[in-house]
Parts: structure tokens; sequence; C-alpha cells
């Protein structure tokens, strides 16, 4: 294979590699946000409509 043949293929396959890492990324959310939506449904609800129609 010529130079330019090398080229582009190492080229292509370092933008292959970038866009499916990308997508994993973006489809794992993170531990950070994980942590977040769990404290969000351990939270006990406050100022809800039950409260305030309750006495």
């Amino acid at each position: 294979m010529s130079y330019k043949e090398k080229s582009l293929l190492y080229f292509t396959a370092l933008v292959t590699a970038s866009i499916v890492y990308y997508q994993a990324e973006t489809k794992t959310p993170d531990t950070q946000d994980i942590q977040n939506e769990l404290v969000r449904m351990e939270a006990p609800a406050t100022n809800s409509q039950t409260d305030q129609i309750l006495p």
C-alpha cells in the first residue's frame, strides 16, 4: 500500500473509533447522574399538593 492509502486507512480508523467512543459515552449515564437520580427518588415530597390540602 502506498503512503496515501495507509494515511487514509489510519485516518478512517481514527474517525470510526472516535465516533464509536462518543456514542458509547453518551449512552452511558454518569455515576454522578445516577446518584443524583437515586437521591431524588429517595427524597420526601415536600410542598406537594397533598400537604396543602390536608390540615
